[in-house]
């Protein structure tokens, strides 16, 4: 998929949910809900900065699907509010 088709997906999203990567970037930039979860890379320097629209989840283990998901479900709670 090229990066512009990635973007067209992710703009007609409600919640995107990624590892860090571009995808979570354009979710930033596209001001799309997003739930990124980081393994070992800084996720102070490469989280998005905007802690109401996205969250950040450090599992480098693949162990928190739990945490991911619940984190999911608030930002969709949050957005059917507004």
């Amino acid at each position: 998929v090229s990066i512009g088709a990635m973007a067209a997906l992710i703009a007609g999203a409600s919640l995107l949910v990624c590892n860090d990567t571009a995808a979570s970037h354009l979710a930033d930039a596209l001001r799309v809900p997003s739930v990124v979860v980081f393994g070992h890379s800084d996720m102070g320097r490469w989280r998005p900065r905007d802690s109401l629209r996205h969250r950040s989840v450090r599992d480098p283990d693949g162990q928190q699907a739990s945490l991911v998901l619940g984190e999911a479900r608030d930002l969709l709670r949050v957005a059917a509010r507004h």
